[in-house]
């Protein structure tokens, strides 16, 4: 759950922009007071495109996204693991992959109670207990309570050890092929393509630590010690993620109001 509140800062057009990690979790995001809209490319360069919804639900994102804010506001996000989302919401999550769509449309009349409220709420402490309150009931009754996932860093390692898991089950039954097709329809990419997703992300987990320690990095030699065969191996794969080289998103982690969304990951 992550929440965000700019009202009454002075920020730049370019503070205001927000930038995301491809992501293997379904989001579920609110805003109030603000315009807020995705930042797409396109052939005449780059296009901002207002959502017609206060409430979002977005699938697995297969490559990096932004979002822009004409002013100031407030708004939350609810990452759900794929299976967790699938079970809460009872939709077809392949519906939404690397889409937004409104949520209060795709959730049904179930959910809007609790949509609106989050909407209307202008407080952390009094979010939090709306969230407890709609969907503790509906999940605890089968769940335990200890499950947890630890610290944000493992979440995606976590999900994607699962998914490979349930990979193994099905091989007991079906084909190496169907298996395939099953979990690139259920999350949108291959289990290898998830995989190499986590994988760059303990990578710059492991950069984060190194350049907090010793201040500088010699990215040919880390992405060796990474698993990569080289370094253009690394950019490559942090760019499909990301959006940027290794060497920019170091800089612009540090820096940019906009990676404030990473911040929080480390």
């Amino acid at each position: 759950m992550v929440s965000r509140n700019t009202c009454g800062i002075a920020l730049s057009d370019a503070q205001r922009l927000s930038h995301f990690p491809a992501s293997p979790f379904v989001c579920l995001s609110w805003h109030s007071n603000t315009d807020f809209g995705l930042v797409e490319r396109n052939n005449h360069g780059t296009e901002w495109r207002r959502f017609d919804a206060d409430v979002l639900i977005s699938g697995s994102q297969s490559g990096p996204t932004a979002s822009w804010s004409r002013g100031s506001g407030r708004g939350g996000m609810i990452y759900f693991p794929i299976s967790a989302a699938t079970e809460l919401f009872q939709i077809d999550v392949s519906m939404i992959q690397d889409r937004a769509i409104c949520a209060r449309q795709i959730l049904g009349t179930t959910w809007l109670e609790m949509l609106d409220a989050l909407v209307d709420c202008d407080d952390d402490q009094a979010t939090l207990e709306i969230i407890e309150r709609y969907l503790e009931p509906r999940w605890r009754p089968s769940h335990p309570r200890n499950a947890t996932i630890g610290i944000l860093r493992g979440a995606g390692r976590q999900w994607v050890d699962g998914l490979a898991r349930q990979a193994n089950e099905w091989q007991r039954s079906r084909g190496i092929r169907q298996v395939e097709r099953r979990i690139k329809a259920i999350s949108g990419r291959s289990l290898r393509e998830w995989q190499s997703l986590v994988g760059t992300e303990q990578a710059f987990f492991a950069a984060r630590d190194r350049q907090e320690s010793i201040k500088s990095l010699d990215w040919a030699a880390f992405a060796l010690e990474a698993g990569f065969a080289d370094q253009a191996h690394l950019s490559r794969a942090v760019k499909r993620i990301t959006g940027f080289p290794p060497a920019e998103f170091a800089r612009r982690f540090i820096e940019d109001e906009s990676f404030w969304i990473y911040r929080l990951w480390v």
